[in-house]
C-alpha cells in the first residue's frame, strides 16, 4: 500500500504477504500457532468473508479499499443466518481504525459477534469444514454467552451473621457487562465485613484477548482439541508487534510459574494472569492493563489468592499473622500458598476425573456463564464465569480466638474478672451461627451469647445440595471417590470419607450428623477454588487448639476441669446453677467461669453453642458436651485432641 497499489499483483495475498507501514504481514499470520481457516489453502476469495475490500472473486474492490497508510477498513457484520451480506448499508459494516484507542476496540464487538452468534451455529465462511461454534464446550454461541445482561447476587445468602458477599452482584457475562459485574475484599475485614467495589466498568472486548488472523501464542492455550486430538494450542490469543496495529509494544503469553512455587500454568492461563495483575499498559510489556484499561481499583485476585498463585503472602495471613507462622510439622512458613489446582500440595489419595493442565478455561469461561441446563443447571450458582455449579461461602473466616482470658460468671466479682476469667470467644463460623439466629439468654439484658442447638432440623441450616453447591468440584472429584460412604454406616473418624460426611446430604447414619443436622456445608466452606496456604485447599483448622490466642503454635485448654482461672484455664467446669453468675463451658464452646456465689450475672451461662437450659439451677449435659469429644466422634473423654476433624490442617 502505502498510497499505491504494490507491483507483486494487487492481490490481497500479495500486498499483506509483507508488513506494509504500520499494518501487519497479515498473510504470515495464517502461519501461526492457531488462526482462522483450518485445513485448506488460503486465497485472496476467502478475504471477501470479513473484508468489504475484497470481492467475492478475490480480486480488490476499489469503493472500500482506502491503500492510504493508517487509513480504515470496512469489516463485514454477518447477517442473521443470511450468511455474508451482498450491500454495504448500515449494520453490515464496521469502520475499523488500528489506533489502540478503545472505542476502536471496542466496535470490533460486532463484526466478531455477527459469525459468532446462534443464528450462524451452522455457518461455514472459510469452506473449512469449521462452524464458528466448531470448539464450544456447551454447543452454544460465544455471543449467546458473552452479551447475557443479566446478572445475580454473588452469595445466594443473605442473613445477619452470613459474609458480605452478599451485597455484591455478579453478572453472567463479567467481562461484556463489566458495569454490572462487582468484586472485591478488604485489606482488613476480608469479606467479612464492607466490600468496596473495585471492579472496572470497562468491557473486555473480544479483540483485547483475541487476534483477528492468527496469534505466534506457543504451548497449551485452551482446554479442547483443535485440529487435531493432540493440539491444545486455539484460541487466536492476544499477540502484537510493537509499531503494528496500533500497539507500542509486542506482547503474547506465555507459560510460567514453577514446580517449585506449585503454580506451573501454561500460555492460556498466561493470558489471565498477565490482565488481571498488571495496573497498567506499558511500551514493551502489556497491551492493557486492569486499571488505565479498564478501570479496576486493584489486582483482579480473590481473597485466597495471591499474584499468578505465587509465592506471595496470602491476604488471609496479613490480615492474620498468626496464620503465617513457620509450622513445625511442614517446615515452612504457612503465609505462602502450599499449592492448589496448578501444583498439588499432597499426593492424591483418589482417582481424578479430569485434568487442569495448568489452564483457567477447565473451569471458567471468560465469554459468560452458559445458558445451557444441561451444563450449569442454575446459571445463579455460575459465577463467576463457571462452567458448572459452585456455591460461593457464605460462611465468615475462621480464626482462632484472641483472647484466653475473657469473663464469665460476674455479679460482685465483676470488676476483678477480666483478665483471669479463662474464657474465649469463639470465632468459627459453622451453620448454626451463620444461618441460624442467636437464642436470646436470661436475663436478656447481659452480654452473653448462645446459638441454635446441635442436633436440629437440617432445613435451618445450609441447604443447597452439592450437585449444587460442588457441581463443578464433582466433575473431576467423584463423590464416590471421596465421599464412598455418604447416607451409608459411618467411617472411620478423620477419614477422608467421615470428614465429607458434613457435606449436605452425604451424612452417614450412625453419627451425630445422621441427615446432616449438624453440619450441612459447602464444598467452599473448608476449601478454596484455586490456591490456598494450607495442604488440599484447605482454608480452615477451626478446632486446633494449639492457636487459641492467635499464637501459631503453644495454644493450650487445661486438660482438667476446675474453678480456677489459670490452671484450669478453658476447661472451667462444675455442676452448679446456670443463672447465678457461676457461667459454664470449654473450648471449643469458648467457656470459663467464676465459681463465686454472687446474685447476679453479667456474663452467665453457656458462651456460644448447644445449651439446652437458659433458667433453672442445674445445667444441662449440653454445658459439658463439646462438639466431638463423643464415642461417635474424636472419642468420649474430654481433651483438645478430640475435638480435631482431620489429619492434613493441624500445624
Amino acid at each position: 500500500m502505502n498510497g499505491t497499489i504494490d507491483a507483486t499483483g494487487g492481490s490481497c495475498l500479495g500486498c499483506h504477504a509483507t508488513v506494509k507501514g504500520n499494518r501487519a504481514d497479515v498473510v504470515n499470520h495464517f502461519k501461526g500457532k492457531s488462526h482462522h481457516i483450518q485445513g485448506v489453502a488460503i486465497t485472496n476469495a476467502l478475504c471477501y468473508q470479513c473484508h468489504w475490500e475484497a470481492n467475492s472473486d478475490g480480486s480488490m474492490n476499489a469503493t472500500y479499499h482506502m491503500g492510504i497508510p493508517g487509513g480504515s477498513v470496512s469489516l463485514v457484520v454477518y447477517g442473521a443466518g443470511t450468511g455474508r451480506p451482498a450491500s454495504y448499508t448500515t449494520g453490515t459494516y464496521v469502520s475499523y481504525t488500528a489506533n489502540g484507542a478503545r472505542s476502536s476496540v471496542e466496535k470490533l464487538n460486532s463484526h466478531c459477534l455477527g459469525c459468532h452468534r446462534s443464528a450462524n451455529a451452522t455457518a461455514k465462511p472459510f469452506s473449512d469444514g469449521k462452524t464458528p461454534q466448531q470448539y464450544a464446550w456447551d454447543s452454544r454461541s460465544i455471543e449467546e454467552r458473552y452479551a447475557n445482561s443479566g446478572a445475580t447476587r454473588w452469595s445466594q445468602y443473605s442473613t445477619a451473621n452470613t459474609n458480605r458477599k452478599k451485597h455484591l452482584t455478579k453478572a453472567y457475562s463479567a467481562h461484556g457487562n463489566a458495569a454490572n459485574n462487582q468484586m472485591g475484599w478488604n485489606t482488613v475485614t476480608g469479606v467479612d465485613g464492607d466490600i468496596t467495589d473495585i471492579s472496572g466498568n470497562r468491557i473486555v472486548a473480544c479483540y483485547d484477548c483475541h487476534n483477528s488472523h492468527g496469534s505466534y501464542a506457543a504451548g497449551t492455550t485452551v482446554s479442547y482439541a483443535t485440529m487435531s486430538s493432540a493440539k491444545y494450542n486455539g484460541g487466536l490469543f492476544k499477540n502484537t508487534t510493537s509499531g503494528k496495529g496500533g500497539y507500542s509494544m509486542s506482547y503474547k503469553p506465555l507459560a510460567g510459574g514453577s514446580s517449585a512455587t506449585r503454580n506451573a500454568y501454561n500460555a492460556g492461563a498466561g493470558l489471565c494472569f498477565d490482565c488481571h495483575n498488571n495496573r497498567t499498559s506499558t511500551a514493551g510489556k502489556m497491551p492493557w492493563g486492569y486499571n488505565d484499561t479498564f478501570n479496576a481499583g486493584q489486582a483482579l485476585n480473590g481473597y485466597w489468592d495471591t499474584p499468578y498463585f505465587g509465592a506471595y503472602t496470602t491476604p488471609s495471613a496479613k490480615r492474620y499473622p498468626y496464620k503465617g507462622m513457620v509450622s513445625s510439622r511442614y517446615a515452612k512458613s504457612m503465609a505462602k500458598p502450599a499449592g492448589g489446582h496448578f501444583g498439588i500440595s499432597d499426593t492424591m489419595g483418589t482417582t481424578v476425573n479430569g485434568s487442569i493442565n495448568g489452564l483457567c478455561t477447565p473451569c471458567h469461561d471468560p465469554h459468560g456463564v452458559s445458558q445451557n441446563s444441561a451444563k450449569v443447571a442454575n446459571p445463579v450458582y455460575g459465577v463467576p464465569l463457571l462452567k458448572g455449579t459452585w456455591l460461593t461461602s457464605p460462611y465468615s473466616e475462621d480464626v482462632a480466638p484472641a483472647n484466653t482470658n475473657r469473663s464469665r460468671g460476674g455479679g460482685s466479682r465483676e470488676n476483678s474478672l477480666p483478665g483471669v476469667g479463662g474464657g474465649s470467644d469463639p470465632l468459627y463460623y459453622i451453620d448454626q451461627n451463620t444461618f441460624q439466629a442467636d437464642r436470646t439468654h436470661l436475663p436478656a439484658t447481659v452480654p452473653s451469647r448462645t446459638f441454635g442447638l446441635f442436633g436440629t432440623s437440617a432445613v435451618t441450616l445450609q441447604t443447597q445440595t452439592a450437585a449444587t453447591s460442588g457441581g463443578l468440584c464433582l466433575t473431576c472429584h467423584s463423590q464416590s471417590a471421596i465421599a464412598p460412604n455418604a447416607g451409608g454406616t459411618a467411617p472411620a473418624w478423620k477419614t477422608r470419607s467421615r470428614v465429607h460426611n458434613s457435606v449436605t446430604g452425604w451424612g452417614s447414619s450412625g453419627t451425630g450428623n445422621a441427615g446432616n443436622v449438624v453440619h450441612s456445608y459447602t464444598c467452599s466452606k473448608c476449601h478454596a477454588p484455586h490456591i490456598s496456604r494450607m495442604p488440599k485447599l484447605l482454608v480452615t483448622n477451626c478446632l486446633d487448639v494449639k492457636h487459641r490466642g492467635r499464637v501459631a503454635s503453644g495454644g493450650t485448654i487445661a486438660a482438667t476441669a476446675g474453678n480456677n482461672p489459670t490452671t484450669n484455664n478453658g476447661n472451667m467446669m462444675t455442676a452448679t446453677a446456670v443463672t447465678t453468675g457461676k457461667g459454664a463451658g470449654r473450648f471449643p464452646a469458648g467457656g470459663a467461669r467464676y465459681s463465686g456465689t454472687p446474685g447476679t450475672a453479667r456474663y452467665p451461662g453457656p458462651w456460644a453453642f448447644g445449651a439446652t437450659t437458659t433458667t433453672g439451677t442445674t445445667p444441662s449435659a449440653a454445658y459439658t458436651t463439646n462438639c466431638h469429644n463423643s464415642a461417635t466422634a474424636g472419642g468420649s473423654a474430654w481433651v483438645p485432641s478430640n475435638q480435631l476433624w482431620n489429619t492434613r490442617s493441624n500445624w
